[in-house]
């Protein structure tokens, strides 16, 4: 996928998985902070878990481009605490 300024920019989900109906893509992206954590700790004016959710969307946006018939789903699986939490 090229940028805004002609790169190259990679995207690589954790996970991605088909329904067992074909009819839904869920992709699950792996954090191994703890879920509380990334609600707390601030990079500028986000937190961590809004540059989760921001990452998790971009790779969502990206599926429904390359498979517009399928209904695509996030979520975030914070592998410490063993939570999972969904990207809306």
């Amino acid at each position: 996928i090229h940028g805004s300024h002609g790169e190259v920019k990679i995207h690589r989900p954790d996970r991605v998985m088909l329904s067992k109906d074909g009819r839904r893509l869920i992709v699950v992206d792996y954090k191994f902070a703890k879920l509380e954590t990334a609600c707390e700790q601030k990079l500028g004016e986000e937190t961590q878990l809004q540059k989760y959710e921001a990452q998790v969307s971009d790779y969502m946006g990206l599926m429904k481009e390359m498979m517009p018939e399928k209904e695509v789903t996030g979520f975030l699986w914070f592998i410490k605490d063993n939570r999972v939490y969904q990207v809306k």
